[in-house]
């Protein structure tokens, strides 16, 4: 797993079932994006383990633009700032 990828787990947990992990933290990834408020662990095990062969990479929020855009941060201004950082360090600044 690598900050900033998207899944999308084969199955839903209250209507979502595509999930951002960044900086040690799971958000759910719809159209807006909010913290994961149950154990995460549970995600970890599904996605590292995926034993029915379901849970897809749907992408990277620091590689995908149009994966980003697409996306609304404004539940979690603490996704902004990482992203923010991260293309300043791209360009060096």
């Amino acid at each position: 797993m690598n900050d900033g990828n998207i899944y999308d787990i084969g199955q839903s947990v209250n209507g979502v079932s595509r999930f951002l992990y960044l900086d040690n933290n799971w958000y759910y990834a719809r159209s807006v994006v909010f913290k994961y408020n149950y154990d995460e662990s549970q995600l970890i095990d599904l996605i590292n383990l995926d034993e029915d062969a379901v849970v897809k990479l749907i992408g990277n929020i620091f590689t995908d633009d149009e994966l980003r855009l697409g996306l609304d941060f404004s539940q979690s201004p603490e996704i902004l700032s990482l992203i923010r950082e991260s293309k300043l360090n791209e360009l060096g600044i």
